[in-house]
């Protein structure tokens, strides 16, 4: 078999998976994003409590905002699965 023949096949095999690894990859990242969002939306007080320790202003409407866009985030990435 002809180099030409190898390199013609490997890239016609890698072309018709090039779309998994990304799969995978926004898999992962709405897995992410989740996890540490519903924590946060289940403890809300303690969040709030965590932000005005560090200083934050507005610890309640941050924690909200930082659930939201977490959980927000995982969404529109699975929703992208699609695309």
């Amino acid at each position: 078999m002809s180099f030409q023949k190898v390199y013609e096949k490997g890239t016609s095999f890698f072309q018709r998976i090039e779309d998994i690894p990304l799969l995978l990859i926004r898999i992962i990242l709405a897995y992410t994003f989740y996890g540490p969002g519903m924590t946060k939306i289940s403890a809300i007080g303690d969040t709030a409590n965590y932000f005005d320790y560090l200083g934050i202003p507005f610890p309640l409407l941050n924690a909200y905002l930082a659930a939201g866009t977490e959980l927000i985030g995982a969404i529109l990435l699975t929703l992208g699965l699609l695309t």
